[in-house]
């Protein structure tokens, strides 16, 4: 009864199946054409904003640094041209030593967005690189250092500089919602 809804979904027959094959006494076969297209392959960019590592010596910082990291994401995910992953799976990753490869197939993106923060008083540093996660390549790394008077202007700084290095054409639009 399943495979007869199925072939209803599909609007495939069982006499001259498109998708659907029934192998006499050996159960179904999968027939279909598979082409990437229909894989749900995209030509946008796709990235992943790893965990940031919280390089100070305070541990309450750890906040800081997650928060950098989901900032980060909400604000590249407003942009159509990018694909993002969501935060929840980036983080599952959280201190844990994966390779760049490994982590861009589990998370099905090409890119990937790792970094560093560490905090002095009011002072905060943030080291922030770009990798190609199928060739292993770094494509570019920045330092920015501010205050913590200055932290969201800093956060729209780095998501800006992000988007400039996947070297994105932005629409008026997409750069008034970055």
């Amino acid at each position: 009864s399943c495979i007869q809804e199925l072939r209803k979904a599909l609007e495939d027959d069982a006499r001259q199946p498109r998708f659907i094959e029934t192998r006499h006494r050996r159960g179904y076969r999968f027939v279909g054409l598979v082409t990437p297209s229909a894989a749900g392959a995209s030509d946008k960019p796709s990235v992943a904003i790893l965990p940031f590592q919280n390089l100070g010596p305070e541990r309450d910082d750890e906040y800081f640094a997650d928060g950098l990291v989901e900032d980060l994401t909400a604000a590249l995910s407003r942009i159509p041209s990018i694909i993002v992953v969501d935060r929840g799976s980036s983080f599952t990753f959280k201190g844990k030593s994966v390779r760049a490869q490994q982590l861009g197939r589990e998370l099905g993106v090409r890119y990937l967005v790792e970094g560093s923060v560490q905090r002095t008083g009011e002072q905060v540093r943030i080291n922030i690189q770009l990798i190609d996660a199928d060739t292993l390549g770094h494509l570019w790394a920045e330092k920015y250092d501010g205050s913590m008077a200055d932290i969201f202007v800093l956060q729209d700084r780095v998501t800006k500089s992000v988007v400039d290095a996947l070297a994105l054409k932005l629409t008026a639009g997409e750069q008034q919602a970055l």
